[in-house]
C-alpha cells in the first residue's frame, strides 16, 4: 500500500508536468508555425488557444493571404486532433474542422498560371494521409474577381462535408478529396453571366442527393433602347424569373475526360421569360447548329431521363423597323416534357430518340400542341415536329403582323395543323388549315389606315374560306438558312405551308 502510494505520488507530479511541457511545446510549435506565415506574408492571426488533452485549437481574428486571394475568419477551430494516429500511423486525424464568418475574395487573372510540373513533384512528395470527419463552414461570404470586376458575390453560405480523405492518390484526381455526404447552402447569389446578362438567386441548396433552386432571375443589364449599342450583331436580350428548379437523385463525376452529369428528372416550375430581339441591327452570319448538333457537341457528358417544364410562359418580341412596335409572339400555361437527353455513348445500335411534348396557348387564348422528335447522336441532324392549333382569332395573327410586315388580317382561324421533317440542309412536309371570311389589308406607314388598292389586289390571290372547309397541302421544299436558328426554320416551314394554302 505504501509502495502503491508512494509510486503515486512521484507519478502524478510527474505526468501534471509532463502535461504541461508537452502543452507549452505544442503551443510553441504552433506558434512558430502561424509566426512564419506572418512573416512570409500569408497570414495575420490575433491569438489561439490550445487544449493537448482534447486535441483542440483555435485560432481567433484570422486571415489568409497568397498571391490574389484573401480569406479571413472570426474563428477556425480544430477538434478531436489524434496523436497516437499521427505519430503510429502517420496519419492526420481530426474530428471537426469549423470556420465561423469566413470572407472569401479570390482573384483570377487573365494569364493565370496553369497547374505546372512543379505543382505536381509537390503534391507527390506528399506522404501523409489526412482523414476529418465533419469540416463545417458557418455564415460565409464569397466574392470571386477577374481583374477589376466582379464575377460572382455570394451573400451568405454553408457548408458541411463528412468523411474527408487526402492523400497521395487522390491528390492526383481532378478532385483531390474524397467525401461521403455534403451539404452546401447558398442564399443572394449573383452572377456575370456575359456582357449582356446577369444571374440572381435568393436561395441555392446543394447535397450529394438534390440540387434546388428557389426564386431565379435572368435580368438584362441594359435597357431595350441601350443593348443594341453594345452588340456587334442581333443577340437576343433575355429576362427570365423561374421559381423553383428542382434536380433530385443526381450523380456528376468529374474524374473523366469530360465532366459526367446524370439526372432521372430535372423539373423547373413557375417560369416566365421574355426574349427581344432588334434585327435593325447588323446579322450574326454565323452557322448556327440545331439542338441535336448543340447536345451532341457539349463539353459536358449528359444523361437525363426527362425534363418537365410546368407553368410557363414565354414572351416573343422582335422589333423589324425602327419606326414600328415590335411584333409579339407569346405562349401561357407551357406546360412540356422532354425525355432521353444523352449524347453518351453516341456510336450504339439502340440510341434513344429524344421527345418533346408541348401543351399551351397560343397567344393566351388559342389551344396548341407540338410533338418534336430528333436522335442526338445523328450527324445529320433529322427531326419531325408536328403540331395542332385551333380558334385564332385575327387579333393574335395580327399582334405580329402589323408590326413585322404591316399587314393586317380578318378572319378567323378554325383549325391548323402542320406536319414537318427535315435535317440540317431541307425539310417538307403537310399543312393543313381551316380558315374563314379570311382577307389581308396592306397597312400604310403608320400601321393604321389602309392601303385601298394593294389590299384590293393582294385579295384577289388570298382564299377566303369557309367553316368546316381544310385546305390540306404538301410542301416539298424549304431550305434552311444556316446562319439563323431553328426557330426560324420551323417558321419558314409555317410560311411556305401558308403560302401553299392561303393563296
Amino acid at each position: 500500500m505504501k509502495k502503491t502510494l508512494i509510486i503515486l505520488t512521484v507519478a502524478i507530479p510527474i505526468l501534471i508536468g509532463g502535461y504541461f511541457i508537452l502543452n507549452s511545446i505544442a503551443h510553441n510549435k504552433i506558434e512558430q508555425f502561424l509566426d512564419e506565415q506572418v512573416a512570409r506574408g500569408h497570414l495575420e492571426y490575433q491569438d489561439f488557444n490550445l487544449s493537448l488533452l482534447r486535441g483542440n485549437v483555435t485560432v481567433n481574428t484570422i486571415e489568409y493571404h497568397k498571391q490574389h486571394q484573401q480569406v479571413q475568419a472570426e474563428q477556425v477551430g480544430i477538434k478531436g486532433f489524434s496523436y497516437w494516429n499521427f505519430l503510429v500511423s502517420n496519419r492526420i486525424s481530426v474530428d471537426h474542422i469549423v470556420i465561423r464568418r469566413p470572407l472569401g475574395r479570390l482573384h483570377k487573372k487573365k494569364d493565370a498560371p496553369k497547374h505546372n510540373e512543379q505543382n505536381k513533384k509537390q503534391e507527390s512528395t506528399f506522404d501523409k494521409e489526412i482523414r476529418v470527419k465533419h469540416l463545417a463552414i458557418e455564415e460565409g461570404q464569397l466574392t470571386y474577381t477577374a481583374d477589376t470586376s466582379d464575377l460572382l458575390r455570394v451573400a451568405l453560405f454553408d457548408l458541411d462535408v463528412h468523411h474527408i480523405r487526402i492523400d497521395q492518390q487522390t491528390l492526383q484526381q481532378k478532385v483531390p478529396a474524397t467525401y461521403e455526404d455534403f451539404s452546401l447552402k447558398l442564399s443572394g447569389l449573383w452572377y456575370d453571366m456575359n456582357e449582356l446578362q446577369e444571374i440572381q438567386a435568393a436561395d441555392l441548396r446543394i447535397t450529394d442527393k438534390e440540387i434546388r433552386v428557389t426564386d431565379l432571375h435572368l435580368l438584362p443589364k441594359y435597357t431595350r433602347q441601350d443593348y443594341i449599342r453594345v452588340i456587334p450583331y442581333e443577340k437576343d436580350l433575355m429576362s427570365l424569373k423561374l421559381d423553383s428548379l428542382s434536380i433530385p437523385e443526381y450523380q456528376l463525376e468529374l474524374q473523366g475526360r469530360l465532366p459526367l452529369f446524370e439526372a432521372p428528372k430535372i423539373v423547373f416550375e413557375g417560369i416566365d421569360f421574355d426574349i427581344y430581339r432588334d434585327k435593325t441591327v447588323n446579322d450574326d452570319l454565323r452557322e448556327k447548329p440545331l439542338y441535336s448538333k448543340m447536345l451532341r457537341d457539349l463539353d459536358i457528358e449528359l444523361n437525363i431521363d426527362s425534363i418537365v417544364l410546368k407553368n410557363t410562359n414565354i414572351n416573343y418580341q422582335e422589333r423589324i423597323k425602327k419606326d414600328r412596335d415590335p411584333g409579339e409572339v407569346y405562349f401561357s400555361e407551357l406546360q412540356a416534357t422532354i425525355t432521353n437527353i444523352t449524347n453518351t455513348d453516341l456510336e450504339r445500335n439502340d440510341f434513344p430518340e429524344t421527345q418533346i411534348d408541348i401543351q399551351s396557348l397560343f397567344m393566351g387564348k388559342s389551344p396548341i400542341s407540338v410533338e418534336w422528335q430528333f436522335r442526338i447522336n445523328d450527324k445529320r441532324d433529322n427531326f419531325r415536329i408536328r403540331g395542332k392549333s385551333s380558334d385564332i382569332p385575327e387579333e393574335s395573327i395580327n399582334s405580329f403582323f402589323i408590326p413585322a410586315f404591316n399587314v393586317k388580317t380578318e378572319g378567323t382561324v378554325n383549325e391548323l395543323y402542320f406536319n414537318f421533317g427535315g435535317n440540317n440542309d431541307m425539310a417538307a412536309g403537310d399543312f393543313q388549315i381551316d380558315h374563314e371570311n379570311f382577307e389581308v389589308q396592306v397597312l400604310k406607314k403608320n400601321g393604321k389606315e389602309k392601303k385601298g388598292f394593294l389590299s384590293w389586289v393582294a385579295n384577289i390571290f388570298v382564299k377566303k374560306g369557309n367553316k368546316g372547309e381544310s385546305l390540306t397541302k404538301h410542301v416539298k421544299e424549304v431550305k434552311r438558312d444556316k446562319t439563323k436558328s431553328f426557330w426560324n426554320y420551323f417558321w419558314s416551314c409555317i410560311q411556305a405551308g401558308l403560302t401553299k394554302t392561303m393563296i
